[in-house]
């Protein structure tokens, strides 16, 4: 696998704030998600986009050639009327996980609230999915240090490690996250 890029779909104003999560924010939430997506910025590989984003665009983002076959995408799901799992987009849109999966050139694995992918129980804050991509890119720069890259099911393994952590509960501020990792393989981990 090459290295993988990262996406963070954070809301960066009330207004995509309470698009995505259909609630008031509160300042504390706001100077939380300003400061995460700062941090995710810093990450090397990753894209915040604007709030204008839209599910044409993801998708074309997940085309995009930059050397690598993976993508990790950060944002808010949850169900939609027909009980399928959504990612919630800054700009309002919403866009099907199966159609992620259906793109012709990807397939995916998905880290939700209670996925079965990664044997995730509960729910993963924002403030938690940092640290489970920042984790993984850490893990995927040691191995390629040492002359080998990583496989897929070890950048999931090195961010599943992360999820085994203690939460504070300070993490629960800013809502569920869902984390899609789109690659040329699925992984069954």
């Amino acid at each position: 696998m090459h290295e993988p890029r990262v996406v963070a779909l954070l809301p960066g104003s009330a207004e995509s704030y309470q698009r995505v999560f259909d609630d008031e924010p509160s300042v504390a939430q706001l100077a939380e998600l300003k400061g995460l997506r700062n941090k995710f910025g810093r990450l090397e590989r990753t894209t915040v986009p604007d709030d204008g984003l839209d599910a044409a665009a993801l998708l074309s983002l997940n085309k995009r050639s930059d050397g690598s076959n993976t993508t990790i995408l950060v944002g808010h799901g949850r169900l939609d009327e027909a009980g399928e799992q959504v990612l919630c987009l800054p700009s309002g849109g919403l866009i099907r996980l199966s159609s992620l999966r259906e793109d012709g050139d990807t397939q995916c694995l998905v880290l939700t609230c209670g996925g079965r992918d990664f044997g995730v129980t509960g729910e993963v804050s924002a403030k938690h999915a940092y640290r489970m991509v920042r984790a993984g890119m850490r893990c995927y720069r040691a191995s390629s240090r040492d002359g080998r890259l990583m496989t897929r099911k070890e950048l999931v393994e090195s961010v599943r490690g992360v999820r085994g952590t203690a939460m504070e509960p300070a993490d629960w501020a800013v809502g569920t996250v869902v984390i899609v990792v789109i690659g040329a393989a699925v992984v069954s981990a």
